[in-house]
């Protein structure tokens, strides 16, 4: 039997040995990233601790808007119709701890993730920076992609700074506000997109956030002043349609004689008559604006009729003169 060469054995202890540790699950090592879809996840990515805080949150930017998002799956600060209490507004906030070396290492052991009530979706980066809306099923694998620490900038408000990478920040892009789609329509509202800001620019209010409890308003309390007084007017004050007011208004006129005189002028008591008349026969818009003390403007059949007898007048004065 011939007899093997030594490092021709070395290689292949060298193979059984990686084939081994492959199996065994030890392959992987501290920091290195997923790969492949079926892999198992490195110990840095896997799933830590996350609890879900007890009540609904809603998040508002020092530049003006409430963080929600949009029917095209993006995460935007809406700038009006959007209040405390509203749906689309209701975020659900889940503290992050990790017992790993590496995390206790790096910084604070405790990290928030930030979830859309309505759509369940997270808020994350991606490797490149970007921010994108991740749904339930997939936040796990995205780890600290999608953790953020709350980071205080004053007794108010605090920026959301990435544990993925410390230098990325929470932003959004209030210098190109677009229309908001909601409910695969096209609003009358506006919003900026959100986009990953910068360590060195937490001063900006646009990386400034600040969250509250969000409960539900109650709009019977809410719009209490306005129900009040629709309420007041359905029981004091009797609707009228335009043509009773305008038959009030003109019996008052005409009645208006003797020792009482008229409150309005005669040319303006005539255009609420024609427009009475107007009225009556179902004819709407039809005469402009009258203001007081100008008589109205003749009709254009008027207008000929004038011209007519004028020229006719014309002539027969010419005619007497020769």
């Amino acid at each position: 039997m011939k007899r093997m060469k030594r490092y021709e054995s070395l290689s292949i202890a060298a193979f059984i040995t990686t084939l081994l540790l492959a199996m065994s699950g030890s392959f992987w090592v501290e920091g290195t990233p997923t790969s492949g879809v079926r892999g198992q996840a490195p110990s840095l990515y896997k799933t830590p601790d996350c609890r879900e805080m007890a009540g609904h949150f809603y998040v508002k930017n020092k530049c003006g808007g409430i963080l929600t998002i949009s029917s095209k799956n993006e995460f935007i600060l809406q700038k009006s119709g959007l209040y405390s209490g509203h749906p689309l507004a209701e975020m659900v906030k889940e503290t992050c701890a990790s017992s790993h070396a590496s995390w206790r290492s790096s910084g604070p052991a405790h990290f928030v993730r930030y979830r859309h009530a309505s759509s369940n979706k997270y808020i994350c980066f991606n490797k490149n920076g970007k921010v994108k809306a991740v749904s339930g099923r997939r936040v796990d694998r995205r780890g600290r992609l999608c953790m953020f620490e709350e980071v205080a900038v004053d007794q108010s408000y605090h920026s959301l700074q990435s544990s993925h990478n410390p230098s990325w920040i929470l932003g959004f892009n209030n210098n190109n506000l677009e229309k908001v789609y909601q409910e695969n329509r096209l609003t009358d509202h506006w919003a900026a997109k959100a986009r990953r800001g910068w360590v060195s620019r937490r001063e900006n209010c646009d990386a400034q956030f600040s969250s509250a409890a969000n409960t539900p308003a109650n709009l019977a309390d809410k719009f209490s002043g306005l129900i009040n007084l629709i309420s007041d007017l359905e029981n004091n004050v009797r609707v009228e349609d335009k043509a009773a007011n305008l038959d009030q208004d003109l019996r008052t006129f005409q009645s208006s004689g003797g020792g009482q005189q008229p409150t309005v002028s005669k040319a303006h008591l005539e255009a609420l008559k024609l427009q009475h008349e107007l009225v009556l026969k179902g004819v709407r818009n039809k005469i402009r604006h009258f203001p007081k003390k100008q008589r109205l403007r003749p009709s254009r059949k008027d207008k000929k009729r004038y011209r007519k007898s004028l020229a006719m007048r014309q002539t027969q004065s010419s005619g007497q003169t020769n």
